[in-house]
């Protein structure tokens, strides 16, 4: 695999991650390093995240990194593999079951400051955090040293083409979340009463990110429903049916070549890695979806707004107000909306907001031009050359992503933070991919092999250099992206 370089600024910290994300779950993402380091992979001994304008960017030190990838090492036992696969897939199911109920609560009406609803939601706040905790579990760098295996048995066993086989190795051969979706919504489209339909999305919350009410939600629902086709949907399942049998096909042919029990049991891992990452960002991406009458309920309160409160509110803030009706401040929320900062050095997590959080990043971080750089490198998801404008995508939301997907009439190269399962519309209409996080069973990497077009995952720096309108090449045959002409 091509390692990511970063030739704009030395610095002992490397981005992990950017997207659109509320504050409450960066809170989580650095509650699970302080409540869970005894799950893998969440070790690291420092991490920073700040946001700004609800578009946020997440840092690990070089240490941190190697930290957990020292910590993944322990997957390499197929004993410790299993029993981990076993405690994700629990946590998923815990986390489903206890925000179901709560969501029930909500919806009845439940008195938020009673003694029963203030104990659900701690169990809601502790399970978010672990669904969290096992997503860093299966994050590229904890699983990095389980790739570079694999890949050092695909390169003795497979010298010319070993890159190929690795991919396929690694490509799913179950149903993932996204063809469970559609064998669902095929069901809807059949019957759509509101059962169904309230069936549908109490599984598939991820369809509902940064989305600001359930009447938004169903609307997005009544939309799909009027623009669907039932033909086109029974065709994309079958076409995925053959594909899932033509791969396993491909992947019993190698493990038969190679007679490697560890191949085995490597690419059973991060093919469950690949598929479980899929449902804990079902999970998390879904949050919303539990919390609405919440949101509501302290509007009513606070006189803030829902999507102020959805974007700018932490964990504890929501413990704070349902415990003691303690509502943040409008001065604090306006400092909020500008910029804040968590700064992670174990044990402690701090955060700042406004302009004191945005000196105390520069100074960490420092400034650093990326002007310069005409070409920069990733991980090879998947093979092939595009050249292409890019088209930055730094939102998750549905209908903002329907609508840029409506109006876009030339092909283009996606670039974002991470790519997920709501991004479909768009991935559709894309030359190639480039991101900034991912491993060799991403979403990023799946997809991209499921539409045959090239992609660079892993680059670490992709959404801070390129701009919407630059022209790029991406060559994926040797995990380079080199950018042509920059916008004005």
């Amino acid at each position: 695999m091509i390692e990511p370089q970063i030739s704009n600024q030395v610095s002992e910290w490397e981005q992990a991650w950017a997207a659109e994300q509320p504050l409450f779950k960066q809170y989580a993402q650095i509650e699970r390093l302080i409540r869970y380091s005894h799950i893998i992979g969440n070790v690291a001994s420092k991490a920073m995240i700040y946001g700004e304008n609800g578009y946020v960017r997440a840092f690990l030190t070089k240490k941190s990194y190697q930290e957990t990838q020292e910590d993944g090492k322990k997957l390499l036992e197929h004993k410790i593999a299993e029993k981990t696969i076993n405690e994700v897939k629990a946590a998923i199911n815990e986390f489903l079951k206890i925000s179901q109920t709560m969501r029930l609560m909500l919806r009845k009406k439940e008195d938020l400051h009673s003694k029963r609803f203030v104990n659900i939601f701690k169990k809601f706040d502790e399970s978010v955090i672990k669904i969290f905790a096992y997503f860093l579990t299966t994050w590229e760098a904890t699983v990095y040293c389980s790739e570079q295996e694999l890949q050092k048995i695909m390169q003795s066993s497979y010298p010319p083409d070993w890159m190929e086989k690795l991919a396929i190795l690694t490509t799913l051969i179950k149903s993932d979340l996204l063809f469970r979706e559609k064998v669902s919504w095929l069901g809807v489209i059949k019957d759509p009463v509101k059962k169904n339909i309230e069936k549908h999305m109490l599984r598939f919350p991820f369809l509902f990110a940064n989305i600001e009410s359930e009447e938004d939600s169903f609307n997005i629902i009544s939309e799909r429903l009027k623009s669907g086709s039932l033909s086109d949907i029974k065709n994309e399942i079958a076409k995925n049916k053959k594909r899932l049998f033509k791969i396993k096909s491909s992947q019993n042919k190698i493990f038969k070549e190679i007679k490697s029990k560890k191949a085995r049991e490597l690419a059973y891992l991060l093919q469950e890695f690949g598929l479980l990452r899929l449902e804990l960002k079902n999970c998390w991406m879904g949050i919303h979806f539990y919390l609405f009458p919440l949101f509501l309920k302290i509007s009513e309160t606070s006189g803030l707004s829902i999507k102020d409160i959805m974007m700018f509110w932490s964990i504890k803030d929501m413990l704070n107000f349902v415990e003691s009706k303690k509502v943040v401040s409008k001065e604090e929320m306006k400092q909020r909306r500008e910029f804040y900062l968590l700064v992670f050095e174990r044990p402690i997590m701090s955060f700042y907001s406004g302009s004191k959080g945005m000196e105390i990043k520069e100074r960490i971080l420092g400034s650093g031009s990326s002007e310069i750089i005409t070409e920069f490198k990733g991980i090879i998801a998947n093979k092939g050359k595009a050249e292409g404008v890019v088209k930055l995508i730094k939102f998750d939301d549905l209908r903002l992503i329907e609508k840029m997907a409506k109006t876009i009439n030339e092909r283009f190269i996606l670039v974002a933070g991470m790519t997920n399962p709501i991004m479909v519309p768009l991935i559709k209409k894309a030359k190639a991919i480039v991101t900034d996080e991912g491993g060799i069973t991403c979403h990023a990497a799946i997809i991209s092999r499921e539409f045959n077009i090239p992609c660079i995952i892993g680059t670490k720096i992709s959404t801070q250099i390129l701009k919407d309108g630059d022209l790029v090449e991406v060559d994926a045959d040797n995990g380079i992206i080199r950018i042509k002409k920059r916008t004005k």
